[in-house]
């Protein structure tokens, strides 16, 4: 099903530091993913944590994020995209 979302709409809440807002949530992509936009000062972001079901891909907008995947380590600049895939 076609989904328009418009500008700085969806549930939005804040969570250690960050502003997180979900234009699309699973149920609204019939379980093949979700969309978080992430905004927060620099120094902020979740814990390391790893996903053993889901792959995330990031997409930065401003700033540098650190990305982490086992020991392996990236800085994604703005315009840079990381893909982490499930398990790592």
């Amino acid at each position: 099903m076609t989904r328009l979302v418009p500008a700085a709409t969806g549930d939005a809440y804040d969570h250690l530091g960050l502003r997180l807002r979900v234009p699309l949530q699973g149920q609204d992509t019939s379980g093949s993913f979700a969309l978080i936009e992430q905004a927060g000062r620099r120094g902020t972001g979740s814990p390391m944590h790893r996903h053993t079901g889901e792959a995330e891909t990031f997409f930065v907008l401003e700033g540098d994020l650190d990305g982490w995947a086992g020991n392996n380590h990236t800085v994604v600049s703005a315009g840079d995209t990381l893909y982490l895939p499930a398990g790592e």
